[in-house]
């Protein structure tokens, strides 16, 4: 039996400082690809000074973080993650706004 187990989350980031989305899983899946608005991120390299995401695994790697080091107005929008196994899929969406920096 496939089960697909879906959330939603609302994240706020602040332009030009680092934001994460953090995403948990159940021991058994593995991270099948992360989309943003419907197209999938290539993340090789990402862990590289230059990339726009780095993207790291915690707990046993049932929970993964994408950064954004300097959050920018581009980096809005809806970001999906999928995870699947022999027995399902999850997938969890992330709505992210990037609010200006308030300068007083």
């Amino acid at each position: 039996m496939l089960t697909v187990t879906e959330k939603a989350v609302k994240d706020t980031f602040i332009e030009g400082e680092s934001g994460t989305i953090s995403f948990s899983i159940v021991a058994g899946y593995n991270i099948a690809r992360v989309l943003k608005d419907g197209r999938e991120l290539d993340l090789s390299g990402s862990n590289t000074p230059e990339a726009q995401y780095s993207v790291s695994m915690e707990n046993g790697d049932t929970t993964h973080t994408l950064t954004i080091p300097a959050a920018t107005k581009e980096h809005e929008g809806i970001y999906q993650f999928e995870a699947e196994s022999e027995t399902g899929r999850i997938v969890e969406y992330h709505h992210v706004t990037v609010n200006c920096k308030l300068i007083i």
